[in-house]
Protein backbone atom coordinates (compact mmCIF):
# COMPACT_ATOMS: atom_id res chain seq x y z
CA UNK A 1 0.00 0.00 0.00
CA UNK A 2 2.94 2.36 0.55
CA UNK A 3 4.31 4.34 3.44
CA UNK A 4 2.94 6.68 6.09
CA UNK A 5 5.73 9.11 6.99
CA UNK A 6 5.01 10.57 10.41
CA UNK A 7 7.41 13.49 10.29
CA UNK A 8 9.86 15.09 10.23
CA UNK A 9 7.98 18.41 9.73
CA UNK A 10 6.54 18.24 13.26
CA UNK A 11 6.20 20.68 16.15
CA UNK A 12 9.24 20.28 18.42
CA UNK A 13 7.06 20.85 21.49
CA UNK A 14 4.83 17.92 20.45
CA UNK A 15 7.48 15.56 19.11
CA UNK A 16 6.47 12.60 21.28
CA UNK A 17 9.03 9.84 20.75
CA UNK A 18 10.42 11.42 17.58
CA UNK A 19 14.00 12.66 17.72
CA UNK A 20 14.43 16.43 17.77
CA UNK A 21 17.55 16.38 15.58
CA UNK A 22 15.59 15.07 12.58
CA UNK A 23 12.76 17.56 13.13
CA UNK A 24 15.22 20.46 13.22
CA UNK A 25 17.15 19.22 10.18
CA UNK A 26 14.10 18.76 7.91
CA UNK A 27 14.24 20.65 4.62
CA UNK A 28 12.36 20.79 1.34
CA UNK A 29 14.87 18.40 -0.21
CA UNK A 30 12.88 15.68 1.56
CA UNK A 31 9.64 16.85 -0.05
CA UNK A 32 11.34 16.78 -3.45
CA UNK A 33 12.24 13.15 -2.80
CA UNK A 34 8.74 12.23 -1.67
CA UNK A 35 6.86 13.66 -4.64
CA UNK A 36 9.29 12.03 -7.08
CA UNK A 37 8.19 8.57 -5.93
CA UNK A 38 4.89 6.70 -5.93
CA UNK A 39 5.32 4.78 -2.64
CA UNK A 40 4.49 7.63 -0.21
CA UNK A 41 0.79 7.53 0.66
CA UNK A 42 0.46 9.66 3.83
CA UNK A 43 2.62 12.36 5.38
CA UNK A 44 1.96 13.70 8.89
CA UNK A 45 3.09 17.24 9.65
CA UNK A 46 2.23 20.20 11.88
CA UNK A 47 0.25 22.89 10.06
CA UNK A 48 1.74 25.75 12.08
CA UNK A 49 5.39 25.02 11.31
CA UNK A 50 7.04 27.56 8.97
CA UNK A 51 6.42 26.80 5.27
CA UNK A 52 4.26 23.75 6.03
CA UNK A 53 1.14 25.19 4.36
CA UNK A 54 3.07 25.27 1.11
CA UNK A 55 4.27 21.72 1.73
CA UNK A 56 0.70 20.60 2.36
CA UNK A 57 -0.41 22.06 -0.97
CA UNK A 58 2.48 20.47 -2.82
CA UNK A 59 1.95 17.04 -1.28
CA UNK A 60 -1.81 17.14 -1.88
CA UNK A 61 -1.27 18.14 -5.50
CA UNK A 62 1.05 15.13 -5.86
CA UNK A 63 -1.75 12.84 -4.66
CA UNK A 64 -0.26 12.22 -1.22
CA UNK A 65 -2.70 12.26 1.69
CA UNK A 66 -1.72 14.92 4.21
CA UNK A 67 -2.47 14.32 7.88
CA UNK A 68 -2.07 16.91 10.63
CA UNK A 69 -0.50 15.76 13.87
CA UNK A 70 2.34 16.19 16.37
CA UNK A 71 1.09 19.75 16.37
CA UNK A 72 0.83 22.73 18.68
CA UNK A 73 -1.53 24.52 16.29
CA UNK A 74 -4.24 26.92 17.30
CA UNK A 75 -7.73 26.27 15.97
CA UNK A 76 -7.12 28.82 13.20
CA UNK A 77 -3.73 27.35 12.23
CA UNK A 78 -5.18 23.86 12.06
CA UNK A 79 -8.07 25.03 9.87
CA UNK A 80 -5.52 26.74 7.60
CA UNK A 81 -3.88 23.34 7.16
CA UNK A 82 -7.22 21.85 6.14
CA UNK A 83 -7.81 24.72 3.73
CA UNK A 84 -4.39 23.95 2.21
CA UNK A 85 -5.39 20.35 1.48
CA UNK A 86 -5.00 18.20 4.61
CA UNK A 87 -7.74 15.57 4.96
CA UNK A 88 -6.72 13.54 8.01
CA UNK A 89 -5.67 14.00 11.64
CA UNK A 90 -3.01 11.73 13.10
CA UNK A 91 -3.93 10.05 16.41
CA UNK A 92 -6.49 12.52 17.68
CA UNK A 93 -5.86 13.87 21.22
CA UNK A 94 -2.25 12.67 21.33
CA UNK A 95 0.55 15.20 20.75
CA UNK A 96 -1.97 18.02 20.42
CA UNK A 97 -2.54 21.03 22.73
CA UNK A 98 -5.21 20.66 25.39
CA UNK A 99 -8.72 21.99 24.77
CA UNK A 100 -9.68 25.31 26.33
CA UNK A 101 -13.08 26.92 25.82
CA UNK A 102 -11.47 30.16 24.60
CA UNK A 103 -8.62 28.43 22.75
CA UNK A 104 -10.05 25.23 21.24
CA UNK A 105 -6.92 24.23 19.34
CA UNK A 106 -6.26 21.26 17.08
CA UNK A 107 -8.49 18.78 18.90
CA UNK A 108 -11.67 20.80 18.47
CA UNK A 109 -10.70 21.77 14.91
CA UNK A 110 -10.48 18.05 14.12
CA UNK A 111 -13.85 17.30 15.71
CA UNK A 112 -15.51 20.37 14.20
CA UNK A 113 -14.50 20.14 10.54
CA UNK A 114 -16.07 17.46 8.35
CA UNK A 115 -13.25 17.72 5.83
CA UNK A 116 -10.98 15.91 8.27
CA UNK A 117 -11.06 12.17 9.04
CA UNK A 118 -9.60 11.47 12.47
CA UNK A 119 -7.42 8.54 13.39
CA UNK A 120 -7.57 7.40 17.00
CA UNK A 121 -5.62 4.82 19.05
CA UNK A 122 -8.09 2.75 21.12
CA UNK A 123 -5.57 0.93 23.29
CA UNK A 124 -6.81 2.27 26.62
CA UNK A 125 -3.44 3.99 27.14
CA UNK A 126 -3.33 6.73 24.51
CA UNK A 127 -6.99 7.62 25.02
CA UNK A 128 -9.54 6.98 27.75
CA UNK A 129 -12.53 5.02 26.39
CA UNK A 130 -14.81 7.99 27.13
CA UNK A 131 -12.72 10.19 24.82
CA UNK A 132 -12.98 7.61 22.05
CA UNK A 133 -16.77 7.58 22.51
CA UNK A 134 -16.93 11.39 22.54
CA UNK A 135 -14.85 11.71 19.37
CA UNK A 136 -16.88 9.10 17.52
CA UNK A 137 -20.16 10.78 18.48
CA UNK A 138 -18.79 14.11 17.24
CA UNK A 139 -17.32 12.84 13.97
CA UNK A 140 -19.54 9.89 13.12
CA UNK A 141 -18.37 6.44 12.09
CA UNK A 142 -17.57 7.55 8.56
CA UNK A 143 -15.05 10.18 9.71
CA UNK A 144 -13.21 8.11 12.33
CA UNK A 145 -10.61 5.48 11.67
CA UNK A 146 -8.99 3.00 14.03
CA UNK A 147 -5.19 2.97 14.06
CA UNK A 148 -2.94 0.79 16.18
CA UNK A 149 0.19 3.01 16.08
CA UNK A 150 1.96 -0.24 16.98
CA UNK A 151 5.73 -0.36 17.18
CA UNK A 152 7.79 -3.43 16.32
CA UNK A 153 7.47 -5.05 19.76
CA UNK A 154 3.71 -5.51 19.40
CA UNK A 155 2.88 -9.15 20.06
CA UNK A 156 6.22 -9.83 21.77
CA UNK A 157 7.07 -10.32 25.41
CA UNK A 158 7.71 -7.39 27.77
CA UNK A 159 11.31 -6.20 27.60
CA UNK A 160 13.62 -3.61 26.06
CA UNK A 161 13.43 -2.98 22.31
CA UNK A 162 14.77 -0.50 19.79
CA UNK A 163 12.86 2.26 18.01
CA UNK A 164 14.78 4.51 15.63
CA UNK A 165 17.98 4.19 17.61
CA UNK A 166 16.26 4.70 20.98
CA UNK A 167 15.61 2.19 23.75
CA UNK A 168 11.95 1.48 24.43
CA UNK A 169 10.67 -0.34 27.50
CA UNK A 170 7.64 -2.51 26.81
CA UNK A 171 5.40 -3.82 29.58
CA UNK A 172 2.05 -5.59 29.41
CA UNK A 173 0.16 -2.52 28.17
CA UNK A 174 2.49 0.12 26.70
CA UNK A 175 5.81 1.07 25.10
CA UNK A 176 7.73 4.01 26.58
CA UNK A 177 11.03 5.86 26.38
CA UNK A 178 13.16 6.13 29.53
CA UNK A 179 11.43 9.40 30.48
CA UNK A 180 7.97 7.81 30.29
CA UNK A 181 7.03 9.22 26.86
CA UNK A 182 4.76 6.88 24.93
CA UNK A 183 6.63 5.37 21.97
CA UNK A 184 3.81 4.09 19.81
CA UNK A 185 1.56 1.33 21.10
CA UNK A 186 1.57 -2.45 21.34
CA UNK A 187 -2.13 -2.96 20.62
CA UNK A 188 -2.91 -5.12 17.59
CA UNK A 189 -5.66 -4.18 15.15
CA UNK A 190 -7.96 -7.03 16.18
CA UNK A 191 -7.69 -6.00 19.84
CA UNK A 192 -8.29 -2.37 18.88
CA UNK A 193 -11.52 -3.40 17.16
CA UNK A 194 -12.54 -5.47 20.19
CA UNK A 195 -11.88 -2.49 22.47
CA UNK A 196 -14.06 -0.19 20.38
CA UNK A 197 -16.92 -2.70 20.58
CA UNK A 198 -16.43 -3.55 24.28
CA UNK A 199 -16.26 0.15 25.25
CA UNK A 200 -19.66 0.72 23.56
CA UNK A 201 -18.09 3.12 21.09
CA UNK A 202 -19.56 1.27 18.12
CA UNK A 203 -21.26 -1.92 17.02
CA UNK A 204 -19.09 -4.58 15.40
CA UNK A 205 -20.08 -3.56 11.84
CA UNK A 206 -19.34 0.08 12.67
CA UNK A 207 -15.99 -0.77 14.28
CA UNK A 208 -14.97 -2.86 11.27
CA UNK A 209 -15.99 0.01 8.99
CA UNK A 210 -13.68 2.31 10.99
CA UNK A 211 -10.83 -0.21 10.61
CA UNK A 212 -11.23 -1.00 6.91
CA UNK A 213 -13.39 1.11 4.60
CA UNK A 214 -12.58 4.47 6.18
CA UNK A 215 -8.77 4.18 6.07
CA UNK A 216 -8.95 2.75 2.56
CA UNK A 217 -10.97 5.76 1.43
CA UNK A 218 -8.56 8.20 3.08
CA UNK A 219 -5.69 6.99 0.87
CA UNK A 220 -7.85 6.66 -2.24
CA UNK A 221 -8.05 2.85 -2.37
CA UNK A 222 -11.37 1.94 -4.00
CA UNK A 223 -10.99 -1.85 -4.19
CA UNK A 224 -10.05 -2.43 -0.54
CA UNK A 225 -12.02 -2.19 2.66
CA UNK A 226 -15.20 -3.31 0.90
CA UNK A 227 -16.81 -6.64 0.04
CA UNK A 228 -18.11 -6.56 -3.52
CA UNK A 229 -17.51 -8.12 -6.91
CA UNK A 230 -14.22 -6.93 -8.36
CA UNK A 231 -12.74 -5.77 -5.07
CA UNK A 232 -9.53 -7.22 -3.68
CA UNK A 233 -10.23 -10.47 -1.80
CA UNK A 234 -8.51 -9.54 1.45
CA UNK A 235 -10.89 -10.81 4.13
CA UNK A 236 -10.81 -11.45 7.85
CA UNK A 237 -13.31 -13.93 9.28
CA UNK A 238 -14.43 -13.22 12.86
CA UNK A 239 -16.33 -15.37 15.36
CA UNK A 240 -19.27 -14.07 17.38
CA UNK A 241 -16.93 -13.58 20.34
CA UNK A 242 -14.69 -11.32 18.19
CA UNK A 243 -11.82 -13.76 17.71
CA UNK A 244 -10.04 -14.02 14.37
CA UNK A 245 -10.90 -17.33 12.68
CA UNK A 246 -9.30 -16.94 9.27
CA UNK A 247 -7.30 -14.45 7.24
CA UNK A 248 -7.60 -14.43 3.44
CA UNK A 249 -5.11 -12.48 1.33
CA UNK A 250 -5.79 -12.04 -2.40
CA UNK A 251 -8.29 -14.89 -2.21
CA UNK A 252 -5.91 -17.34 -0.49
CA UNK A 253 -6.14 -18.45 3.13
CA UNK A 254 -2.97 -17.39 4.96
CA UNK A 255 -4.11 -18.11 8.51
CA UNK A 256 -6.72 -20.36 10.06
CA UNK A 257 -7.30 -20.53 13.79
CA UNK A 258 -6.53 -23.99 15.19
CA UNK A 259 -9.68 -25.87 16.14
Amino acid sequence: LGYHLEGPFLAPAKKGAHQLRWIEAASDDIVDLWVAQDCIRIVTLAAERADNLGRIRRLAEAGITVSLGHTNATYEEFIAGIDAGATKATHLFNTMPNIHHRDPGAMVATLDDDRITAGIIPDGIHCHPAMVRLATRAKGFDRMLIVSDMMSAAGLQPGTYGLGGQEVTVDATSARLADGTLAGSIVTMDQAVRNVVEWSVASLPEALHMATAVPARVIGERDRGVIRSGARADLTIWSNDLAIQETIVSGETRYRRPS
